[in-house]
């Protein structure tokens, strides 16, 4: 009798187990969910119509000639965020790339990853840091509209960062 009372609380063992573990992937699953959000949040409108940079974008240097286009606040885990702006012009994309190669230094901030080639004209990308914030700049040439697009991203911002004031 012994034998098969071990073999039922053997059973009994392996599904409160399972149960537990069960209930702990949902605990922090809700957990991480709450912490990270689950949705991302885009520009908002001006009263006028026009649309604006998402509420905390950090300060950006623009293109003289670009027209913003949208902006996006991205959840990332424990509180971080990602933003992501949008703005196009009509010039071409290695004149963006070279007016962004020589200010972002001159506005302190470090460029990591150069363009491959800075004389093509479909696409290029840098890599930067300013203090311990990222940048990332994009400059694309849309083939359909004929427009570029300059996409600047600052991946996993801190939530505490404020945006700073443009002079």
């Amino acid at each position: 009798m012994e034998r098969g009372t071990g073999l039922i609380k053997s059973k009994n063992f392996v599904k409160l187990s399972l149960i537990i573990l069960g209930i702990s992937v949902i605990v922090v699953g809700v957990v991480l969910w709450r912490l990270g959000g689950s949705s991302t949040e885009k520009a908002a409108l001006k009263s006028g119509g026009e649309q604006q940079l998402i509420e905390g974008f950090p300060a950006t240097l623009v293109y003289p000639n670009a027209n913003f286009k949208d902006s996006e606040k991205r959840p990332h885990f424990l509180g971080d965020f990602s933003y992501h702006g949008t703005w196009e012009t009509t010039d071409r994309v290695s004149i963006v790339m070279a007016w962004y190669l020589e200010e972002l230094p001159q506005e302190g901030w470090f460029i990591d990853d150069y363009p491959a080639d800075k004389k093509a004209e479909n696409i290029q990308f840098i890599d930067g840091h300013k203090e311990e914030k990222p940048i990332q700049v994009s400059v694309i040439k849309d083939q359909n509209s004929g427009l570029t697009q300059i996409v600047i991203e600052y991946p996993a911002v801190k939530a505490g960062i404020e945006a700073e004031e443009d002079e």
